[in-house]
């Protein structure tokens, strides 16, 4: 079994997740609980909501005093500062940036400390109000509406979604409408794509948890029953979840110049969601990644940037190769100041604007030289447009690859077909394997729904399933483990 499977399963999350669910929402309460040892009832998750209406304090002089030449001074600056909680994290931001090395230093620690304290309230308080809505006991709707005009992220739509579910109403995400990300593409880009998913139906919570649920048997087979698979899953996302915070992505623009190959041309993908930019790259630091220009910019290796303009994007520059640092600092400057660089690039803008609405994923442009030379494609394509629309719970895909020799597309058609078959017998025979029975049925009837095709230069293959995405990627969460450690 080849890691290049695990593609398919992120793909299928990014077309299957729409809209509705959040990442914290992996987590199922009642494992959330359990690792916290704490009794699921309506009181118990009402004490986990204190109100937190106390004025915010100054710590002006606290901070000035993280400069003092005596070190019992600067320390007790510290921790007066500290005392307060999270709620001085704006202004030691502003200290962060000081003109004191030491101020800015210090600053940046207790930021770090804080952060850690209060992600993990903030992770507990959203899964107390999720819980609330999943027991549907009418007691707690007096304290879900005070929770809805919360301003602290993601708050007021759980208590909206909680208060929904208890009175039997459906809720969806107000959709979030602006101009597409993908004009902050590199005007070099000879092939773009976007993803919305902001404005799509997203896969109902609870089905993401029984996906979970169809993998255990899989899970268990292969840790020899041990340990309790939900129980550990739980635990690792409960501690990546007490250091990010919740996130959500609501779309992802990626742009390819055609020249990328070693040492050459460049990647560029940009999400915009809702995340807390300061902790997801303190996580990211504290997992060994790299920071430049005060935690901004994080480099994983020096061919790799991770730019961190806002709460709202990230964007990851990727330069095989060769060092991209200035590449990265030019690419933060240019999303702070909101520019559209790939409005230049005359072909793309008409290629993109030719995009129907309805196409939530599509794909436009050149293929990139590097690839197009790669034994398996041998030069048989050059452009490519795809698209995938949703219409009555069912989600329909297109690609069209055109190249310059209409004998070497039909032959290059007939083999993808044969490879399809070929795929659809070894998948029939998984599903036979004791505790992988069933897991496949959702994979295999999309594989069965896939059409290929070829007119003259230009090959076509349409295919559509049910974007029930942990239907779909259950069988992958199972198999993920195997994969690595044969790989």
């Amino acid at each position: 079994m080849s890691m290049s499977f695990l593609p398919v399963m992120a793909f299928a999350m990014l077309l299957g997740g729409g809209g509705g669910f959040d990442a914290l929402d992996l987590l199922p309460a009642e494992q959330y609980w359990q690792v916290k040892n704490v009794a699921v009832n309506v009181d118990g998750m009402l004490r986990q909501l204190p109100s937190s209406d106390a004025e915010t304090p100054d710590v002006s002089r606290q901070i000035e005093n993280l400069g003092s030449a005596i070190p019992k001074v600067r320390d007790a600056a510290g921790e007066e500062i500290a005392a307060h909680g999270s709620a001085v994290i704006p202004q030691l931001r502003d200290a962060s940036d000081s003109s004191d090395p030491e101020v800015a230093a210090r600053a940046r620690e207790l930021i770090h400390r804080l952060e850690s304290n209060r992600q993990a309230g903030a992770i507990r308080r959203l899964m107390a109000i999720r819980t609330l809505g999943e027991l549907e006991d009418e007691r707690a709707l007096e304290v879900l509406r005070r929770l809805q005009p919360s301003r602290k992220p993601f708050e007021s739509e759980y208590a909206e979604r909680a208060v929904a579910r208890i009175e039997g109403r459906p809720w969806r995400r107000a959709a979030q409408r602006g101009e597409s990300d993908v004009w902050r593409l590199p005007e070099s880009c000879g092939l773009v794509a976007e993803a919305r998913l902001f404005d799509q139906p997203g896969a109902d919570v609870g089905s993401l948890h029984d996906a979970v649920r169809k993998a255990m048997p899989m899970l268990q087979a292969m840790g020899g029953g041990a340990e309790d698979p939900m129980r550990m899953i739980a635990t690792k996302l409960i501690e990546v979840f007490e250091k990010t915070g919740n996130l959500r992505v609501d779309s992802v623009v990626a742009g390819m110049t055609e020249d990328i190959d070693e040492g050459s041309g460049k990647l560029v993908v940009i999400f915009r969601g809702v995340y807390n930019a300061p902790a997801f790259s303190q996580w990211l630091q504290d997992e060994g990644t790299a920071a430049d220009d005060g935690g901004r910019i994080l480099r994983p290796d020096e061919e790799v940037g991770i730019a961190m303009p806002s709460d709202r994007h990230l964007a990851i520059l990727i330069t095989p190769g060769r060092d991209n640092l200035d590449e990265s600092r030019a690419m933060l400057a240019g999303l702070k100041r909101r520019e559209k660089p790939l409005e230049r690039n005359a072909k793309m803008t008409a290629l993109v604007r030719k995009v129907a609405p309805a196409s939530f994923v599509w794909a436009r442009g050149t293929i990139p030289r590097s690839i197009r030379d790669e034994p398996a494609f041998g030069n048989t394509f050059s452009d490519i447009a795809f698209d995938a629309t949703q219409e009555d719970g069912v989600v329909s895909m297109s690609l069209e690859a055109e190249g310059p020799d209409a004998d070497q597309v039909r032959a290059f058609s007939a083999q993808l077909d044969a490879q399809l078959q070929t795929a659809k017998t070894q998948l029939q025979q998984m599903a036979q394997m004791g505790p992988m029975a069933g897991m496949f049925q959702p994979v295999t009837e999309l594989l069965e729904s896939i059409r290929i095709g070829s007119k003259q230069k230009t090959m076509k293959v349409t295919g559509s399933f049910k974007p029930d995405l942990m239907s779909l990627a259950a069988p992958w969460i199972g198999i993920a483990p195997m994969m690595q450690a044969i790989d």
